[in-house]
């Protein structure tokens, strides 16, 4: 297993963290192993029946049961939870964020979850909130697989005063495994998701 201390700092993201470890997150870590895009990679969930699961998958180089530790030295952290632990997750790992980090997010609705997540990040901590359009009607660690995301969209709804680079950043994430990014305010792509939801 690779260790933080003895790796090379070659690749552009020297920590990536994933918090949740569903179908989108287990599909994204599974894609991205071998790609060269980051060097050590760390997943917290609460729930420890879920960490075993994800050892046994062999999806990240680091389990990790504690939230708050999770997050120490990220350079990029990918949040895969349901919007409504939010709050509580923002909460607990503000303090631990590195100045620099950026965080992204995978839910489907972000004028709620922008409103949740400021509240609570540095100033020196950018939010790039993403909605990569993929999935199936199974969830969990062993849901995942690789592929999901080819020739998908991902929307990114980036604050207008956020910084090119990161958004940048993240847009080469999600085009690393396949997806065409867009960029709209969270206003429209809200309306745009609930009406093609309705449908």
């Amino acid at each position: 297993m690779v260790t933080q201390n003895n790796m090379k700092n070659k690749k552009k993201i020297n920590k990536i963290t994933f918090i949740g470890m569903g179908l989108i997150n287990s599909s994204l870590a599974r894609d991205l192993k071998g790609k060269n895009f980051y060097n050590f990679s760390t997943v917290y969930s609460r729930r420890k029946s879920t960490l075993r699961k994800i050892k046994k998958l062999n999806l990240v180089d680091k389990i990790e049961s504690d939230l708050e530790k999770s997050v120490i030295d990220a350079d990029l952290i990918v949040v895969g939870i349901p919007v409504a632990a939010y709050e509580e997750t923002f909460m607990s790992i503000s303090h631990n964020l590195k100045p620099g980090a950026v965080i992204t997010d995978v839910g489907s609705v972000k004028k709620e979850v922008i409103k949740i997540v400021r509240n609570f990040i540095p100033k020196n901590v950018s939010f790039i909130p993403g909605h990569p359009i993929a999935g199936t009607e199974n969830s969990g660690p062993e849901s995942g697989f690789k592929g999901l995301f080819k020739n998908g969209w991902c929307v990114l709804t980036p604050y207008k005063e956020t910084n090119n680079k990161e958004v940048k950043l993240v847009k080469k994430l999600w085009e690393t495994v396949g997806m065409k990014v867009d960029i709209m305010d969270e206003h429209h792509h809200d309306e745009v998701l609930a009406i093609t939801s309705h449908i």
